[in-house]
Parts: C-alpha cells; structure tokens; sequence
C-alpha cells in the first residue's frame, strides 16, 4: 500500500485488466479543524489510455465489493469527491484507502488527492537569520515543505523532553513557535486554511515551551488564560498563582523582548513561556 500526499500526483501509472493497486490517504484533524464548509476531498484520475475504476473505503482496504465511495465510469477520467456532509460516510480525520483497478488494460495514468477549501495569506515577516515563528493555518499537509522553502534551517523546541527537533522531525501545528533561519531579510507569503476553531488549547510541560499564536489574526492578552487541574486563570491570575512564570519572550532578530501585560499575541510570532506546573495548558481564545 502506497501513501498518498495532497497535491502531489503520481503519474505514469499502468496495470493490466483486473489489477489492484491499493493506495492510504490520511485526512489530518487539523484539516476538519477549521470547521470550513468548503472542506472537502477529491481523488481522481486523468490522463493516459485504457479503462480505470477507483474504489474508496474509510478505515480499511476497499474492493470491488466492499466500497463507500466509487467511480466506474469509461476510460481513465474517473473522480471521487466527499465531504463533511457526504453520504454513506462523510468526510472525516483518520485513514481512507483507495482501490485502483484495472477495467480494461490501461497505462500512463495519472493519480492525484486533492484538498479543497477556504484559505487565508499572510505574510510572514523575516530577518536575515533566526526567526521564530509560528503557523496559524489548520494545514491539509503539515510537513514543513509545504510552507517553508527546501533547505532553510527549522528546529522545534520539544518541551517534553527538553532537546530541540530538526526539519526531518517537526510535524507543523498550531500553537507551536518554531527557529526558522532565513538566509537574507524580507517576507515569506504563506497560505493555508484558517484555524477557526473557538479554543485552541497548547499543552505546556515543566520549563519552557516555545509556543505560537494560533490565529491568523492577533489574539487579545485577555483572550489567553492558563488551565491547570480543572481550573483555568487569566494570565496575571495563573503567573501570581506560580502556574507559570511570566513575562512571555520574543525574539526581534537581534535580541529577546518582553511582551508586556495587556500586549496583543502577534500571529505568525513565536513566544518563550516557563510552566511551573505539570499539566498546564495554554488556551487562546478565537479573536
């Protein structure tokens, strides 16, 4: 079985009448997480000579008998499309396994997965240098090759185990700061689909966490608060009752800056923050 990755088409591909080749496509939560009606999926094939059908199942291996979703039309142009409404399974985080069978002889076919939806641009301000950053967006596609540009240098602050990941290792989302090291000074343009989730709560582990505005808009000092053992606090509430040690840093690209109290969280800003406590949690509250 082989995985398949949003906006990347596999292309080229043959097989005989009655042939099988079985491919998984993983929807990620973040991508149901933004609660956008315009959310949805599509599998399609294009392109070459023959007769292809496809066969989409949710959860385990499709057949030609066992299917939710199906196209069987004549030649090559087959598409399946869902999503969060869609019947007899709508669309939803976790595994989708997609069947491609030979009808007929076919070859030079070409397979894509694409994600539709709504999506929000910003610019990403960057000096020469080290920059930390965050993504506000609820990405189909978390890896950090979808945003940032092949070879710039990206580390993630694991809070848990209090070591640093590199690129090969981060897995993008939302409430988490990262390093980005850009190689002259400027702007990156990013895009994605907003996250428009109400909440978003960041888990914060003993010492300090490198966390991120989860917005693409700038979230409010009163619109944070700090959650620990069933209780939650304001920000000056949770730092006098030794939750977590204040203030918040930022890095300017020349030195750290104090975000002082009643301070707008800046999106795409990454931000230094000392738990005091196990099992805190850092909520920011949709602006």
């Amino acid at each position: 079985t082989d995985l398949l990755r949003s906006g990347v088409p596999i292309s080229g591909l043959a097989g005989a009448g009655g042939s099988q080749r079985c491919y998984q496509f993983v929807v990620p939560a973040s991508l149901l997480a933004s609660l956008d009606p315009k959310v949805s999926l599509t599998l399609a094939t294009s392109g070459g000579s023959g007769d292809c059908d496809l066969f989409l199942r949710y959860g385990v291996p499709a057949t030609p008998t066992s299917w939710d979703y199906c196209s069987t039309g004549p030649g090559t142009g087959q598409q399946i499309s869902i999503t969060p409404s869609s019947s007899p399974i709508p669309l939803q985080a976790g595994s989708w396994r997609l069947l491609v069978l030979g009808a007929a002889a076919y070859e030079g076919v070409t397979l894509e997965v694409q994600h539709q939806t709504g999506s929000v641009t910003l610019d990403l301000p960057l000096v020469a240098g080290w920059n930390m950053v965050a993504v506000p967006l609820a990405l189909p596609d978390p890896s950090p090759e979808a945003i940032f540009p092949q070879g710039w240098p990206l580390f993630a602050w694991d809070a848990a185990l209090g070591t640093y990941r590199a690129r090969s290792d981060i897995t993008l989302a939302v409430g988490a700061g990262y390093w980005l090291k850009a190689p002259s000074a400027g702007s990156l343009t990013i895009s994605g689909p907003p996250n428009n989730q109400a909440a978003t709560a960041v888990p914060l582990y003993p010492g300090w966490n490198l966390v991120g505005t989860p917005y693409h808009q700038a979230v409010a000092w009163g619109s944070a608060s700090v959650t620990w053992g069933g209780q939650s606090k304001s920000l000056e509430a949770a730092m006098s009752g030794g939750w977590i040690k204040g203030p918040f840093y930022r890095w300017n690209g020349q030195a750290y800056e104090l975000l002082s109290s009643g301070a707008d969280f800046q999106p795409t800003s990454g931000y230094w923050l000392k738990a005091l406590q196990s099992g805190c949690g850092l909520v920011f509250e949709k602006p």
